[in-house]
């Protein structure tokens, strides 16, 4: 589908984002090596990732997105 579109995804601007609830979160092993190759450039899980202007978390409590907003609307 992407090849019909010319579409390709940017490995330097995507982001794993591993959602879960806080409990699998915790059960997953520190030393756990997960990670995604694209195009040759590794991507790892991160904490939060934007998206269409949206911050989410691992576990979508949009805990930082409410954060961010709140502190733009004090610039006001």
């Amino acid at each position: 589908m992407c090849c019909q579109n010319s579409l390709l995804i940017n490995p330097d601007t995507t982001k794993l984002l591993l959602i879960q609830t806080r409990q699998m979160l915790e059960n997953i092993p520190v030393d756990l090596d997960l990670h995604v190759t694209l195009l040759g450039k590794e991507s790892r899980p991160v904490v939060s990732a934007k998206d269409f202007a949206v911050y989410m978390d691992a576990t979508l409590s949009f805990d930082e997105h409410k954060q961010v907003i709140y502190l733009l609307a004090c610039q006001v």
